[in-house]
């Protein structure tokens, strides 16, 4: 609905004194100002949205952060903080709301003084006139119309009526559910310009790159969930562009770090990091270097801030996944074997640090092992148990668990067992199956 012009306006004081009487309100009860409601001019009935904020967003709002909307054509709409993902749904009002600029509710209003009956000083019939007018603040004993000059019954002045424009009609609100995003797109958006080494990327066309900000323009999620993404999947910025590095290319620079650890015997708790991106810079970008002490390193709390100690788990887990993803199921005692042998000396290889990697099956003989990544599964929550009980009929809840905590819907890995599977015990052991299987 659009209006070209407000509609009418301009009732008298004496006509909203009759219609008072008519409703028999007693006028010595009513606050000494009127509002009067037109429709703005050029009323449309779509400037605005409403949004039900939930405690945590308001806050957010008061101390000054900003919420922005994500997502591309291809996704839904997403609202965020700097840190969480909302999903937005429309909820339709039982009544229609009416959006004011501008309201007085009798509990925050106040009210004019006495006018004087001279027509001269008052002001004319607008949506400032209040403001325009000398007030005071309503009291518990003066909550009540002047009344007329003659003493009689309490009366509305004039000057004491108010137009309120409707801005804007809304039937419905959008309500917020805090999710988990779904990030995978990022890898595979990424993996389009995958860092391989200097001069491996020549061929890659410019259009190709990824920068941050544009890669918070494609994905649903809030910023904090992004960046905290990237660095589980070990991406490194270069030159402004966002590069995941190509595994076999990662392996080899940590070859390189791990033989010159090697080389000088330290102890995979005293690596001097200065000394080794000194000795390589040669042979690889410092920038990698860096980032390969970022991903498998920490600082020694113990010694100066250029030593540095392995990360145990880490390094095993990337070590396990290069021996796995070429593909094909591997006997587990013989894997294990391979596996201790192939990571750093001094480090210990266990089958928990594989976990939402790869599956084992104890359940065939041999026992076997193979790549099975969490980030390949489909996003739809059927579609994924579908792929789960399909590559393994039976689960332990510790099992199937990693599996289960990245899905958009929230809802713990007990809760989506509860809901798409179902639960036997074998010799005290509680396993999980598809809910149709025989």
């Amino acid at each position: 609905m659009s209006l070209a012009h407000p509609l009418a306006t301009g009732r008298s004081a004496e006509e909203i004194n009759a219609i008072l009487s008519a409703a028999k309100l007693d006028k010595k009860d009513l606050l000494a100002v009127a509002q009067e409601i037109a429709f703005a001019e050029g009323f449309s009935g779509t400037q605005y949205r409403l949004v039900e904020l939930p405690k945590e967003v308001a806050e957010n709002i008061r101390v000054g952060n900003s919420l922005v909307f994500r997502g591309d054509s291809s996704d839904h709409a997403v609202l965020c903080t700097e840190q969480a993902t909302y999903e937005i749904k429309e909820a339709e009002t039982s009544n229609s709301l009416l959006i004011f600029e501008e309201l007085a509710f009798p509990e925050q209003a106040q009210r004019t003084s006495r006018w004087s009956s001279d027509s001269s000083s008052a002001s004319s019939k607008s949506p400032d006139s209040v403001s325009n007018l000398p007030i005071i603040p309503i009291t518990a004993a003066g909550d009540k119309l002047p009344q007329d000059d003659d003493g009689g019954d309490a009366v509305l002045r004039d000057e004491e009526i108010v137009v309120r424009t409707i801005q804007d009609i809304v039937h419905s609100y959008f309500e917020l559910k805090k999710i988990t995003p779904n990030l995978s797109k990022i890898r595979n958006v990424l993996a389009l310009t995958c860092y391989k080494g200097l001069g491996e990327d020549d061929d890659i066309p410019e259009v190709e790159f990824i920068t941050l900000d544009k890669l918070l323009e494609l994905i649903p999620a809030s910023e904090g969930e992004i960046t905290g993404y990237l660095k589980s999947i070990r991406v490194m910025e270069c030159d402004g562009f966002l590069r995941l590095i190509d595994d076999s290319y990662l392996y080899r620079v940590f070859t390189l770090v791990n033989g010159l650890v090697d080389e000088n015997s330290w102890r995979i708790d005293r690596i001097p990091k200065s000394v080794v991106i000194r000795t390589l810079i040669s042979l690889e970008p410092p920038i990698v270097i860096e980032k390969i002490f970022e991903w498998f390193f920490c600082k020694n709390s113990e010694e100066n801030e250029d030593i540095y100690c392995m990360k145990e788990d880490e390094i095993c887990r990337f070590y396990g996944e290069v021996l796995l993803m070429p593909g094909g199921r591997f006997n587990v005692s013989e894997f294990m074997k391979i596996w201790q042998e192939s990571v750093p000396e001094g480090l210990r290889v266990n089958v928990k640090q594989l976990e939402g990697t790869a599956v084992t099956n104890s359940h065939v003989t041999p026992p076997v092992i193979w790549y099975f990544p969490e980030h390949n599964l489909p996003d739809v929550v059927t579609d994924r148990f579908a792929v789960l009980f399909e590559a393994k009929p039976k689960w332990r809840l510790e099992e199937i668990t990693p599996f289960l905590q990245n899905l958009p819907s929230c809802q713990s890995a007990g809760v989506l067992l509860t809901k798409f599977a179902r639960v036997n015990t074998l010799n005290g052991v509680k396993y999980y199956s598809s809910k149709h299987s025989k």
